[in-house]
């Protein structure tokens, strides 16, 4: 039916009837309590609230901007008391935009989820006027009963200092604690020293975090050096997915000493995103340059949204990295710096890619002023139309984002588009078809094919036929050529070649 219920609004004899359809709805995963006239926890609202306890497939509950006046918040988590206790499915708790620096807020939810035979999996407190002495509470209760604690904490937009990262920091260095996500997004009161707390107990953890977000913070000053102070004895614990967005401003060298920290590492990182953090082209060259010598160890998601980056005349850095064999690179992300993107520095990356089969996702924005050629040669990167053997062996058949100017090539956007199945037998197949099989194609080639090279040629064909149809029927958003029809084709063989239809392959 549905997997999201908002609660509903008057009158409030619906609130019967709408409690014993979600009781029994296997459906509803998701339950979302907002603020409203109809949020006064009377009688009704406790009677829904009682028939959602029946329904053990509802996995996230989030509180939204409830508790304005004091104790509105405390009363409803109180009501919701057997809701939190009875469901153990409920993984995830969201909070937006509450006042959870009321009396007891804090203390009355950990006691409700202390009595839970189940942990949380994931708490979400955004905007909720949290400071440290709130962290204080939440987290050393997590730490009092371990069992509790959940591996993924969001604390964005709240109003954590450098005294509540201590208190985080400490909560990490817990060997019981096996969190695996946390994001302190947008917590401006944070300093370099509060971060250095949290680098340090990071560093010294017996498995790295999975996630760590600290974007959009004003740390004052040089975040690389502390980072790579903590991190540099053991640079496998630095988290698989790091956030720096809008975060540090650091000089060309500091760049360089990061890069070279994360070169070292055994494992690239999923992702790093370093948006807005003024970077120029420069030092972004001393950041890649220091992954020549370890490709592998490449980020396999780099974000450099917006910063001060100019490849015009000066791709070379970026370029000499994806043409490595070995780059991890997956997706890069350059779209709103402060460069257009020349015709050489173009034709360097687009060559760069000719032997890459990592990268998948090449987000530079629009680029119309480049020349016809360029694109004439993104188009021999996608497809080499040279011959069968160029289009199949020759061809990226990886990459399937470049630009948005791209999309205005219907054949570059063809190909492009194809490279997103992940089967790339299929994609070598129809652009084989699409290229080299069609009306004008000269079927006289077949008659004087050896017998043993014929019978391998026609088992291609035939594999390649099956490819094509499946395709074009699963991707009829395409625009598919008419002349590529498979029976018009399969005509044209057998008129050309008229033993065909009675070839004995014994």
């Amino acid at each position: 039916m549905f997997s999201e219920f908002t609660n509903p609004m008057p009158p409030y004899e619906n609130f019967e009837r709408v409690g014993r359809i979600i009781a029994q709805n296997t459906i509803v995963t998701t339950l979302v309590l907002s603020t409203g006239p109809c949020f006064v926890f009377d009688g009704h609202i406790l009677r829904l609230l009682d028939h959602l306890c029946k329904n053990r497939s509802i996995r996230c509950l989030e509180l939204r901007e409830i508790g304005d006046s004091d104790g509105e918040l405390v009363q409803s988590i109180t009501c919701l008391e057997p809701f939190f206790e009875k469901n153990d499915e409920l993984k995830c708790i969201v909070g937006r935009k509450l006042n959870m620096r009321q009396s007891n807020v804090i203390s009355l939810l950990v006691t409700i989820l202390s009595r839970r035979q189940f942990s949380v999996e994931e708490i979400q407190l955004i905007d909720c006027k949290i400071g440290d002495e709130e962290i204080q509470i939440l987290l050393s209760a997590f730490k009092k009963h371990p069992t509790i604690g959940p591996k993924k904490i969001c604390l964005d937009s709240n109003r954590i200092g450098d005294e509540g990262c201590r208190t985080i920091s400490e909560y990490l260095e817990d060997k019981r604690v096996e969190i695996e996500l946390l994001s302190l997004s947008d917590n401006s009161r944070i300093t370099l020293t509060g971060f250095q707390h949290i680098a340090k107990a990071l560093a010294g953890r017996r498995r790295a975090l999975r996630k760590l977000d600290v974007s959009r913070n004003n740390f004052g000053g040089n975040l690389l050096t502390p980072f790579v102070e903590a991190f540099s004895s053991d640079p496998d614990m630095i988290p698989d997915e790091l956030d720096l967005t809008s975060s540090t401003s650091a000089d060309t060298q500091s760049w360089r000493i990061f890069g070279k920290l994360l070169a070292r590492r055994r494992f690239p990182m999923t992702a790093i995103r370093l948006g807005r953090n003024s970077i120029s082209h420069i030092d972004l060259s001393a950041f890649v340059t220091a992954f020549n010598s370890r490709p592998r160890s490449t980020p396999k998601i780099l974000d450099l949204l917006s910063n001060n980056i100019n490849l015009r005349g000066d791709g070379d850095a970026m370029a000499n990295l994806l043409a490595k064999p070995n780059c991890s690179l997956e997706r890069l992300i350059m779209i709103r710096n402060d460069f257009l993107l020349d015709e050489n520095s173009a034709l360097r990356i687009i060559d760069s890619l000719v032997r890459n089969d990592k990268l998948q996702e090449f987000w530079l924005g629009t680029h119309d002023h480049l020349s016809a050629y360029v694109f004439d040669c993104l188009y021999d990167l996608v497809c080499d139309t040279r011959s069968i053997e160029a289009s199949i062996f020759h061809s990226n058949h990886t990459l399937f984002h470049f630009g948005e100017a791209a999309s205005d090539f219907g054949d570059i956007h063809f190909n492009l588009e194809l490279n997103r199945n992940p089967n790339k037998a299929i994609v070598a197949y129809v652009k084989v078809i699409r290229v080299h099989f069609a009306f004008d194609f000269d079927f006289d080639l077949f008659k004087i094919m050896k017998p043993s090279v014929l019978v391998g040629a026609l088992a291609f064909l035939n594999r390649a036929f099956v490819a094509y149809e499946s395709e074009k029927n699963a991707r009829r958003d395409l625009n598919w050529r008419a002349e590529n029809n498979s029976l018009t084709i399969h005509y044209l063989m057998v008129k050309s070649v008229p033993a065909l239809l009675g070839f004995n392959l014994t």
